[in-house]
């Protein structure tokens, strides 16, 4: 079995591709009021040693929140990338005013989906999806999606406006459901509850969903919830992301290697589950 939201997403019928990954370098300028600031940098021929290493087919480059709304550097990379043996498509971090022209452009820079980063508690005060209204339409024009970044407990304050308003709404991280207890989280249980059939969520990063647990700890804590997430929307609404450079948890000393092990894992697990229950019955 694989994951082939992705492929959905980037209109790639084949391929195996990493569906969460930033790219930067550290004197760019960045954001001011960012949360975060890298001390090493992760190019495109560095991402692309790594995919090629593992076989991938390529990768997409999600807007780093601490380069803010000036996307001058992805579309750089995504550039290049034209000339690679390797796919590229990006996501865009936009402001709430920008114009259709700005879209356009990103678009034709092979851009596929914007980002909502609202994963700070100012950032969900001060989201009001009326605001919004110009960069998301246009965004459904252009056939695009539209990433949800944000804690579980938040997720039901805006996911179901932006499921009025798109056709495709990516979540990342599994949700960021609370670690305690991540599949009572009301916001998790109605990722797993929605047929809508609009829903994507990325299977990506478990150290965000668990910042308590040892890295050791960390597959284990995540299979229930890719279980769940694989039963209710299946394959196709569903992605691996590596994450890298796993910015802010550069300590855990983690490798591209190990992140695909997690999701191999994953699934084999799941298959494996299933092969039981089968016999069983």
């Amino acid at each position: 079995m694989k994951l082939t939201g992705a492929n959905v997403l980037m209109d790639e019928p084949s391929g195996d591709f990493d569906a969460h990954v930033h790219v930067f370098e550290r004197d760019l300028p960045f954001a001011p009021g960012r949360r975060y600031t890298p001390t090493n940098s992760a190019t495109l021929p560095m991402l692309s040693d790594n995919l090629r290493t593992i076989g991938l087919d390529g990768a997409l480059l999600v807007q780093p929140s601490f380069l803010g709304c000036d996307n001058s550097y992805m579309i750089e990379a995504l550039e290049v990338g034209k000339n690679s043996d390797l796919t590229f498509r990006g996501v865009a971090v936009v402001s709430q005013d920008a114009s259709e022209q700005e879209l356009v452009d990103l678009a034709k820079a092979q851009v596929i989906g914007l980002r909502l980063n609202l994963i700070k508690r100012d950032q969900i005060e001060r989201f009001n999806i009326e605001d919004w209204s110009n960069v998301l339409s246009v965004a459904n024009t252009l056939g695009w999606h539209v990433e949800l970044h944000c804690e579980s407990h938040d997720i039901l304050s805006i996911l179901p406006a932006l499921l009025d308003r798109c056709e495709r709404i990516v979540i990342d991280h599994f949700g960021r459901p609370n670690q305690s207890a991540p599949l009572e989280c009301p916001g998790f249980k109605y990722l797993v509850g929605n047929r809508s059939g609009q829903l994507f969520v990325k299977v990506s990063a478990p150290y965000r969903v668990f910042p308590s647990s040892p890295t050791s700890a960390l597959h284990n804590k995540a299979a229930p919830l890719f279980s769940e997430l694989l039963s209710a929307l299946g394959p196709s609404r569903l992605m691996w992301g590596s994450d890298w450079p796993w910015t802010q948890h550069e300590h855990l000393g983690l490798s591209y290697e190990k992140t695909r092990a997690w999701y191999s894992s994953w699934v084999n697990e799941t298959q494996n589950d299933d092969g039981a229950q089968l016999s069983r019955d």
